[in-house]
């Protein structure tokens, strides 16, 4: 009798081990499907708040793993306008004899994000953070809003033509270009993404970093 109570009394003890690890199984398992789905959740609320903001879905990321893929509503981001008027003077000289054309524009300078590159938020659960990885910054365009040509004067054999005057439209709107991509015009259009994203997704505590712009 003793050996068979000391039996039934083993196998008694190990249902109750098994039962409980079964629980604790069947508990751990909830609490990851439970983590999953808020973390999920989160993403998603992320992914909606940026994407009613600034019509650019990102792609969100957690442990290397995607949780919401990028998409866009547009090609491009504007972050930042530039309203100009600049002029530029062309002298053409052939057998002595020069003609001259000013030209002058109104111009919009517009700063921006090309969205068809990655667009990447990383969640830091443990240390409650985003990490953003944006595209770099770029001039997206130089709009001619309104062109006048204030001076022109023909030499004596060398007339002005239609193609000098869409030829220095051409090139004052290279100038332009040129000197926006060294002007403070692309740190400011990144400032004002940046300020944005911040202003939508430091909420509960939650902190945003963003990483370098890569190189363009």
């Amino acid at each position: 009798m003793p050996r068979r109570a000391e039996a039934a009394s083993a196998t008694r003890f190990a249902v109750v081990v098994t039962g409980c690890l079964l629980a604790l199984l069947l508990t751990a398992g909830w609490i990851v499907r439970q983590n999953i789905e808020h973390t999920k959740a989160a993403a998603n609320d992320i992914a909606t708040r940026v994407m009613d903001a600034l019509q650019v879905r990102p792609k969100i990321v957690m442990n290397h793993r995607t949780l919401v893929e990028q998409q866009n509503a547009v090609l491009q981001l504007t972050t930042m306008e530039k309203k100009l008027t600049e002029r530029q003077r062309i002298d053409n000289s052939w057998l002595h004899s020069t003609k001259t054309l000013e030209v002058e524009a109104d111009l919009v300078i517009r700063a921006g994000f090309d969205l068809s590159k990655p667009f990447v938020i990383n969640i830091d659960r443990s240390a409650n953070t985003l990490h953003v990885t944006m595209p770099p910054a770029e001039i997206l365009g130089v709009e001619l809003r309104d062109v006048r040509f204030p001076h022109e004067e023909d030499g004596v054999w060398n007339k002005i033509t239609p193609e000098d005057r869409e030829e220095a439209i051409r090139e004052l709107r290279l100038r332009i270009q040129s000197e926006a991509r060294k002007s403070p015009l692309l740190h400011d259009a990144r400032a004002e993404a940046e300020k944005k994203l911040t202003d939508l997704l430091e909420t509960n505590g939650r902190s945003v970093v963003f990483n370098p712009e890569a190189p363009r």
